[in-house]
């Protein structure tokens, strides 16, 4: 039986353990989802791979959870580089609205286990609910007057940075360029997107960035799926020489056999997927097979409940599951949440530049002098959105 529907069942009743007094349990319901529609302005970025750039005028949005009580869950959508996906908009208001309102603001595991059904099946609903389950977790941080984090059950104060930008760069030198600056600003591991360089420039590229940053700096490399098998072999073996940290997505995590091969012959290790299609099950199945040593995942696909499934599962089996950035600055205030509350996540992955994904914020996320972001005070994800910059940019509000 539901004891929602039960009358004779008073949660508000219930008496608390340290004081004798009735202890109030939220039970607040989801009255209506709006999402506001704001423009903004920020500096072109070039990019040396299919884009031409990043930046400019942009359409980004945000999503506004209301209950009967008045408490908002918020929580920005999509990613922040490019114009706000509208088919995303659409889902979140035709399908999964639908379903929401109405339901208790605790009820994010029911929901979460209506996404197989709800999604037939296709990956590009789990964007759209996971900005509706991120909102879900901030209505009840702010409930309880804590940070996610803390709900989730803190287990660090701090998490480790790595700084990373788009494929902006076409050159070995320019490569070398950019990690000295990352130095310089005080990062000590740098993630390389080599874009279009060809699999030789890409290893005299590494070489020479670990004859830059020398072997105490962590490096990474993520060609966002761009290679075949023998590509990735060849550029393997050199990052192998060079005790890089990370391979990430060297080829489209489909390739089963092909992935299997690169776990089994290099000594660094995988870390699969960003790719949309790359979710809780197939990264399970990627765990449980030993495929590869470092799943990857995000609350821009999981939402704050399945990461943090994920983030367990992985724990399970001994591994780290390692986060990838949202380009979102609520988002990403959601994915440092869980990453405070696990220890088998390394770094939190700092997207530069940072004028191109965090909006909206009075305060905004900034590492600290030993490349750290420390844990968020304010209850929900953490962080005050500067409501009057929303006001002004806003175009329109949808519902």
């Amino acid at each position: 039986m539901d004891l929602r529907h039960d009358q004779s069942y008073r949660p508000d009743l219930i008496l608390s353990r340290t004081t004798g007094q009735k202890a109030r349990i939220p039970n607040m319901k989801i009255t209506d989802l709006q999402i506001d529609i704001v423009e903004r302005s920020m500096p072109v970025t070039p990019l040396a791979d299919q884009r031409s750039h990043i930046g400019g005028d942009v359409e980004s949005a945000l999503l506004r959870v209301m209950t009967d009580e008045g408490v908002q869950g918020t929580c920005a959508i999509g990613d922040g580089t490019n114009n706000v996906d509208r088919d995303q908009i659409e889902r979140i208001l035709k399908v999964l609205k639908p379903v929401v309102v109405g339901r208790d603001s605790s009820d994010r595991e029911w929901l979460w286990n209506q996404m197989p059904s709800l999604s037939g099946g296709s990956p590009a609903l789990y964007p759209a609910y996971s900005v509706v389950d991120v909102c879900l977790w901030d209505i009840a941080g702010q409930e309880a007057g804590m940070p996610i984090y803390q709900m989730l059950g803190a287990a660090r104060e701090a998490v480790d940075v790595y700084a990373t930008y788009p494929p902006r760069q076409n050159t070995t030198e320019s490569y070398a360029t950019e990690a000295n600056y990352l130095i310089s600003e005080g990062h000590r591991a740098y993630k390389i997107h080599p874009g279009t360089l060809s699999p030789a420039a890409v290893i005299e590229m590494v070489t020479k960035v670990r004859e830059v940053v020398g072997d105490a700096f962590t490096l990474m490399l993520d060609p966002n799926s761009g290679y075949d098998l023998g590509q990735a072999l060849e550029i393997g073996a050199a990052l192998d020489d060079l005790n890089f940290y990370w391979f990430e997505d060297p080829l489209p995590f489909e390739r089963f056999q092909d992935i299997q091969k690169l776990t089994d012959t290099l000594k660094t290790p995988l870390c699969v997927s960003d790719a949309p299609g790359f979710l809780f099950t197939q990264a399970a199945e990627f765990v449980k097979t030993g495929r590869v040593e470092l799943p990857r995942g995000t609350s821009r696909k999981l939402g704050i409940t399945g990461l943090k499934k994920l983030a367990s599962l992985c724990e399970g089996f001994g591994v780290n599951c390692e986060i990838g950035t949202t380009k979102n600055s609520s988002l990403d205030a959601a994915n440092l949440n869980v990453m405070l509350s696990i220890e088998n996540c390394a770094y939190f992955e700092w997207w530069l530049p940072k004028h191109s994904t965090q909006w909206g914020y009075t305060d905004e996320m900034q590492p600290d002098d030993q490349a750290q972001l420390q844990a968020p005070t304010l209850p929900g994800l953490g962080y005050e959105w500067d409501w009057e910059w929303i006001k002004k940019h806003k175009t329109t509000t949808v519902s």
